[in-house]
Parts: structure tokens; sequence; C-alpha cells
């Protein structure tokens, strides 16, 4: 972190770790130092309704979690992250796994539903800690985007895309809510990761891929203010010049400066567009059955 603070003083550097959960006996990164003995404080632990350490099995591995519930809990997480900042001379956190509303509440005695709110406490607590607390992810679960009044803001891992979901990806669903938040709180840090599917689906063609790439960009576009910031996650994986340390290829497109934008994005006969001092940004829906066709307006 160093060396990027030498290289630009002014670029915010956050450190990764996890809102309270860890892998069961974990000794990688994102578990430690952030989370270091974390099994050994047994009673900071979440518990099922027989009183045992919950534990959460997800893609063959195990997970444990702190209860936020518990004001012990929550001020050793907030504590630990404050001493890894500083050890490390991050600017904040990124933190995985934020979830208010998580599926295992099912698992879990809360008849009074104070886990959501609590959880919300110790994102806040944290947040006091750090100048700036990034969570990981926005997403299309109802109550997720209640934690940004607790947060400077969030990342949208999966903006376009949820290949987690057996659907095919929609405008109305993976990109609309998202500009909905992004329009909703323009005080806050937005990270938007566009994303190509992980699954094992038939190898996409440079075309495609470029096709998709530009898509969800210019669909980010119709947003985009000063506090988001966009990640392209392309479909090819390419090697950086020099090395991985040595720098990241970025899409073409993010390189032209379109000025700032005039306004908000509207719709017209089902394509959405907004103008920027030296552009015009035009998406038509992914699941669009018909062609549209936009009158383009010159100036007098």
């Amino acid at each position: 972190m160093g060396r990027l603070k030498v290289e630009s003083p002014t670029v915010r550097v956050l450190f990764y770790t996890w809102a309270g959960r860890k892998y069961s006996g974990a000794d990688l990164i994102g578990a430690i130092p952030t989370l270091e003995d974390m099994e050994r404080r047994r009673r900071f632990l979440l518990k099922d309704r027989s009183g045992h350490v919950l534990t959460i099995v997800e893609g063959g591995r195990e997970f444990i979690g702190l209860d936020p519930r518990l004001p012990e809990a929550r001020a050793w997480l907030s504590d630990r992250v404050r001493t890894v900042a500083d050890l490390v001379g991050s600017d904040g956190v990124a933190l995985d796994s934020a979830i208010r509303s998580p599926r295992f509440l099912n698992r879990i005695d809360d008849p009074d539903g104070c886990y959501p709110p609590k959880f919300d406490e110790m994102i806040r607590a944290i947040t006091a800690h750090t100048p700036l607390t990034i969570f990981n992810n926005l997403s299309a679960r109802s109550d997720q985007e209640q934690l940004l009044a607790v947060a400077p803001g969030a990342s949208i891992e999966r903006f376009g895309l949820n290949d987690n979901i057996a659907r095919a990806p929609t405008f109305a669903a993976d990109i609309r809510p998202y500009l909905n938040a992004m329009g909703t709180h323009p005080d806050k840090t937005f990270l938007v990761y566009g994303r190509a599917s992980r699954n094992k689906t038939p190898y996409a063609t440079y075309e495609q891929d470029w096709e998709w790439q530009r898509y969800l960009y210019c669909a980010y576009l119709l947003a985009a203010g000063p506090n988001t910031r966009w990640k392209q996650h392309a479909g090819f994986l390419t090697s950086p010049f020099g090395g991985r340390a040595n720098g990241l290829e970025v899409y073409a497109d993010t390189l032209h400066d379109l000025g700032p934008a005039l306004g908000n994005y509207t719709v017209e006969n089902g394509c959405y567009r907004r103008a920027f001092e030296r552009g015009l940004v035009l998406v038509v829906p992914s699941e669009s059955r018909r062609r549209t066709t936009v009158p383009i307006r010159r100036p007098m």
C-alpha cells in the first residue's frame, strides 16, 4: 500500500476481509490478521438452536460467523479492523459477506428479529473506526440497500449478470435496480463490476465478449457519477504486461473522456439515453424483443 501512496498520494486503498465470517480454521488472506483467533472466542460466535457453533457450508467450504447481536462481538471486530488498517496503512476496509438477512436465520433463535438491525450496528461500528468502509455486495436482496445508511459505500459485484441464478440476465432484474440505487445515493461510493459468466458455458467469441463489455459499460454510464468507479471483468483473461503486479488492462471505451453528465438518464421509445458534455450514451435493454428507433436531435 505504501508503494501506491508514493505513486499517487490521493488514491484510497482498502484492505479486504470478511464481515465477521471466516473459513473454519482458516489461516489465509481474508481470515487473518483481522479475524485471527476467532474460533477461540466461542462466546462471540453464532450458535444454532441447539447451542452448538453454527457452521455454514458453501461451495464445499465450512464457515463460522460472529454473532452481531453481542456488543462484545461487535466491539472485537471493529477493534480488529482498526488495528489492521493501522498496521498496513490502509484508508479503510472492504467487507465481504456483509449480508443483513442471511439464509441461515431460520437456524438460529431470533424471535424478535433483531439480527438485521444488530448487523447494521456492527457495520456502523466498523465505519466509525475507518475513514472508508465498503461492503460487498449491494445485491438484489430486498434489504441490502439499508446498509448504505451505516456505510459510506458498496460494491456491486454482479452488475448485469448473476451467474449464481439459473436464468438469463435481464436489464430489469440485473441492471436497473443498481442504477436506481446509485441515483438515490449520489453521496455514497460505489464500485461497479461488470462480469462475464464464470459458469462452464460454451466459450464466447471475441466479438461477443466485446459487445457484452460495451453493453454493460454503457449501462453503467447511465448512472455513473463522481463517486462511482468501474471495473470490467471480461470473459477473456489477459496477462498484464510485465507480470501480475505491473498493472491491469482496461476496457478501451473507459478511456474516452465524455466529460460531465448533462443530467440524469431518460427513456424514450424503449431506449435509455444520457447526454454527456462530449458524448451521448444509448442503451437498449438486452431483453428488448423489438427494434427500437431513437431520433437523434442535433443542436441547431
